[in-house]
């Protein structure tokens, strides 16, 4: 599956274990921006050249999503 700027994706919390939605504002290879909630602008990075995982932290929180 391919992902889009403007598209809607699940990003997980891993210190909470719970899910927001976020928006895709820029996606590059290893880099993706998103909007959580419509209001919180995150960076994520590609956790490894061959992986699907992108992390990101904010607050004190890891945040996760798969990107394909």
């Amino acid at each position: 599956m391919t992902f889009k700027e403007g598209e809607t994706i699940t990003i997980h919390c891993t210190d909470k274990d719970t899910d927001a939605t976020a928006t895709i504002m820029d996606i590059k290879e290893d880099f993706l921006r998103v909007l959580v909630d419509g209001t919180i602008a995150m960076n994520l990075t590609r956790k490894d050249a061959s992986s699907d995982i992108f992390v990101g932290n904010m607050h004190g929180l890891e945040f996760t999503t798969i990107i394909k």
